[in-house]
């Protein structure tokens, strides 16, 4: 999560985010500063927390979406096609 934010915090999308990370940050007296490192680490926290934050699934969906594009992530009818044909088992 760090390194996507640090990466994509000029997205529009991401930006929007981050501020709205802020402002909940601050109305909770959990200020925190600019730094995307921070913002990371609240999302982090967050997430643990397992919060309904639009913040927060905002930035997930564009890190889903980056993961699928680029076949990091893979849908698990397609990873089991894999594991198949690596292990020479059969579709069953």
């Amino acid at each position: 999560m760090k390194k996507f934010i640090k990466n994509h915090h000029m997205v529009p999308d991401i930006r929007k985010a981050l501020i709205k990370i802020r402002d909940i940050a601050w109305k909770e007296e959990n200020p925190i500063g600019d730094s995307t490192e921070e913002a990371a680490d609240l999302l982090i926290q967050w997430q643990r927390e397992d919060r309904k934050e639009d913040a927060l699934k905002i930035i997930q969906e564009h890190i889903w979406a980056k993961g699928f594009k680029s076949k990091i992530f893979l849908p698990p009818y397609t990873m089991m096609l894999r594991i198949n044909l690596i292990s020479g088992r059969k579709r069953e």
